[in-house]
């Protein structure tokens, strides 16, 4: 059996355990901490989960993984106008 290490995202929803079937798979660690972010905080017409976060295991190589570029927008510099 080929393996492969990959980044899980994993959301728990009303303090229930993690089901497996329920599993994103990403590529980078980064992105799947800032699609976790995203999902975890709340806005004005978005109520996001209570609980989202990211590790590393071990899947099937046949398993499919998210390619996601996640690229953030440029903070503007001090002296610079926003």
């Amino acid at each position: 059996m080929n393996l492969k290490l990959v980044i899980a995202l994993i959301i728990v929803v009303d303090g229930l355990e993690v089901d497996d079937e329920r599993k994103t798979y990403f590529k980078n660690p980064t992105h799947c901490e800032w699609v976790a972010q995203e999902l975890s905080r709340e806005r004005k017409y978005f109520q996001g989960f209570e609980h989202a976060f990211c590790r590393p295991e071990w899947v099937d190589a046949e398993t499919p993984v998210t390619s996601v570029n996640v690229i953030p927008l440029p903070e503007p510099e001090e002296n610079e106008a926003p």
